[in-house]
């Protein structure tokens, strides 16, 4: 992956090709290595999948991420939102420090070239992902809610009244199983 994330900056540096048959090889080797780092997520998030169908629990609370990163995670993850965030605050920045460039019309080739019609789509897709990230927001919300139900409050009552003997916690163990395969489902919509 690191050797990708390398070409993917070396594509960025190499200057813009001079033929079309130049440009033409640069996009074919661009479009696999795209594909290959494409790959790597859906790899990913397949294995996600497959470890939070054994277990959601540890998808909330990764043991590879620090305490620090851990405060900003939503529902397993990063918000899917905040990649716009990056864009246009790099976007702005390079806009920033080309600004005479692009008021001349010379390509920057970077962010700053990008045209009215690209920005709008991309800031319509942002709105797009920030209503579905409510919505599984909610959703999450309303699944931890869950957790004080009154199912769950007669069911703490009775382990109370047991002792807290290994046959409450069997007793409760169904509901929780419920608990958290509803967050399972939440998971797995925000990592769609």
């Amino acid at each position: 992956m690191d050797s990708d994330l390398q070409a993917l900056r070396a594509a960025a540096s190499t200057p813009r090709p001079e033929t079309p048959e130049e440009e033409a090889e640069k996009d074919r080797r661009l479009t696999l290595l795209v594909e290959r780092v494409l790959g790597h997520c859906e790899n990913y998030y397949r294995a996600k999948a497959a470890c939070a169908t054994r277990d959601v629990t540890p998808m909330f609370s990764p043991t590879w991420t620090s305490s620090t990163e851990n405060l900003f995670l939503w529902v397993g993850g990063r918000r899917p939102s905040v990649a716009f965030h990056l864009f246009f605050s790099k976007s702005g920045l390079q806009l920033e420090a080309q600004r005479d460039e692009v008021i001349r019309g010379v390509p920057t080739r970077d962010l700053a070239d990008l045209s009215q019609d690209q920005l709008e789509r991309i800031n319509e897709h942002q709105r797009r992902i920030i209503r579905k990230e409510r919505e599984i927001s909610e959703e999450e919300a309303r699944s931890q809610e869950g957790v004080a139900d009154t199912q769950m409050v007669e069911l703490s009552h009775v382990l109370r009244e047991m002792g807290g003997s290994g046959e409450a916690a069997q007793m409760m163990e169904p509901a929780m199983q419920e608990k958290r395969e509803k967050m399972r489902r939440v998971l797995e919509k925000a990592d769609e």
